[in-house]
C-alpha cells in the first residue's frame, strides 16, 4: 500500500488509511513495515482512534528519507476501554520523489519486543537484514546444528543449546577470500533515551577466525561510530 506523491501538489495535503473498529483491550502489539525513501518525502504518522470520544492520539511518526530500504515498526497499544482502531496518515511535503509505503501490518495480543530483538527461531533476521553490494561482499546466513565446513562453528544454538535451534553465522569457506565481509544491518532504531539503551548478544567464534565488528549508523551521521 503507498501513497504516491505525483497523486497532489499541494503541500499538506493528506491521505488516511484506517482500520475497523475493534473491542477493546488489555494490550496488543501493531507491528507494520514501511518504506520513506525520496528527496521530496513527506511524513507518516500512526494514530490510535477511540469510537466513543471520536477523539485521535499520535503515536508514531517518522519524516526522513531512509533509503531504498524497508525497516520495521512495532507500537504497543495500551489498555483500552472502548471500542478503538489505527489510521496511517500520510502527509506530502513537496515534490514528486516522495512516494510513502506500509506494508506487512499485524496486530496481535500482548506488549511488543523490543524492536530490534531476534533469536532467529523463525528461520530469518526478524528486523535485520543482509545489505546489498558493493557494500560487502558476501552475507549472513540462518542454520541450525553444526556448520558445513569443518573445526569451526557452532553445533548447537544458544537459545535452546541444542541442534534444533536457529542462529545467524557467516559461511567463511571457498570462494572467500582474505578482508571478505558480510554486514548484517538492523532496521531504523528509535533515539535512545538520555539514559542509553543495552544492545546484547551470544557470539561464537571457533577456528580460523577473522573480527567480528560492531558500529552505529546514525540516519545523518557522515560516518558508522565503531563501539565494539
Amino acid at each position: 500500500m503507498y501513497t504516491p506523491a505525483a497523486s497532489t501538489s499541494v503541500k499538506g495535503e493528506k491521505a488516511r488509511l484506517v482500520s475497523q473498529w475493534m473491542n477493546n483491550t488489555d494490550g496488543q502489539c501493531l507491528s507494520f513495515w514501511y518504506h520513506s525513501y525520496g528527496a521530496d518525502i513527506g511524513s507518516l504518522t500512526v494514530y490510535k482512534r477511540l469510537l466513543v470520544s471520536q477523539e485521535s492520539y499520535p503515536l508514531w511518526k517518522i519524516n526522513l528519507d531512509f533509503g531504498d530500504i524497508w525497516n520495521a515498526a512495532e507500537i504497543t497499544i495500551d489498555r483500552t476501554d472502548e471500542p478503538w482502531g489505527i489510521a496511517f496518515e500520510s502527509e506530502y511535503n513537496v515534490g514528486y520523489f516522495g512516494d510513502l509505503a506500509i506494508d506487512d501490518v499485524f496486530i496481535r495480543n500482548g506488549n511488543c519486543p523490543s524492536l530490534g530483538s531476534c533469536s532467529f527461531e523463525s528461520i530469518d533476521f526478524c528486523t535485520w537484514h543482509n545489505i546489498h553490494s558493493p557494500l560487502d561482499e558476501f552475507d549472513w546466513l540462518v542454520g541450525h546444528g553444526e556448520t558445513d565446513s569443518l573445526f569451526t562453528g557452532p553445533t548447537v544454538d544458544h537459545t535452546y543449546h541444542d541442534q534444533f535451534g536457529y542462529y545467524a553465522f557467516i559461511e567463511a569457506s571457498l570462494p572467500r577470500q582474505p578482508n571478505d565481509r558480510a554486514i548484517l544491518e538492523s532496521t531504523i532504531l528509535a533515539p535512545p533515551p538520555t539514559t542509553g539503551s543495552c544492545f546484547s548478544f551470544w557470539y561464537h567464534m571457533y577456528g580460523d577466525i577473522g573480527a567480528l565488528n560492531i558500529y552505529v549508523n546514525g540516519v545523518k551521521a557522515k560516518e558508522p561510530l565503531w563501539i565494539w
